[in-house]
């Protein structure tokens, strides 16, 4: 729960595995694999006939949304999942990806000309992830909303940006309280 909630938890799981190899179990009902083998056993079989079953989501980490809220495909169940992936296909096509590239490799060259002036000015290093967030909202605010907010050319998060980050992370630390459900049902 502490490594979930510091954002550790990777690197965590990454030191149980160089201990204890390809197969650990991180949980009392959790098993960490890294043989890229097991890949496919794991997400790529699809239920056919009644062969395997979908693995369902960790309700830990993705609590099931509440009867009545609106359903995002990250929440979204198998049956609804397919039809929003569906609706969401033709915009991922490689025909529709081709031509958003120049309008991200426009975004991308203002990262690395903010960056190299940021780092002549204050002579010292940059914070990458900082910067690579702040043109990635550029980039999909651009595409969501027909303008960006501004993020590289203010070398800050807009305020709704900072506020979505912020929220996340609070998301973050709530879900590292359903660890212990007391303590959530205490907390919500």
């Amino acid at each position: 729960m502490l490594a979930f909630r510091n954002g550790q938890l990777a690197h965590k799981i990454k030191a149980f595995h160089e201990v204890y190899g390809e197969t650990v179990r991180v949980a009392p009902n959790e098993v960490s694999f890294i043989n890229p083998d097991t890949v496919k056993d794991i997400y790529q079989r699809r239920p056919s006939g009644g062969g395997f079953k979908s693995l369902p989501k960790d309700p830990i980490r993705q609590a099931p949304p509440r009867p009545g809220q609106p359903i995002s495909i990250l929440d979204a169940g198998d049956a609804d999942h397919t039809r929003l992936r569906k609706a969401y296909a033709a915009a991922f096509s490689s025909q529709a990806l081709s031509a958003q590239e120049p309008l991200v490799a426009s975004y991308v060259d203002k990262m690395i000309a903010q960056m190299q002036c940021q780092s002549k000015l204050i002579a010292k290093s940059v914070d990458l992830q900082e910067w690579i967030s702040f043109c990635t909202f550029d980039i999909v605010c651009k595409l969501s909303f027909g303008e960006d907010f501004g993020c590289l050319d203010n070398q800050r998060y807009h305020e709704w940006v900072g506020q979505l980050v912020h929220s996340l992370k609070a998301k973050v630390q709530l879900a590292s309280c359903r660890f212990y459900p007391w303590l959530f049902n205490y907390l919500v």
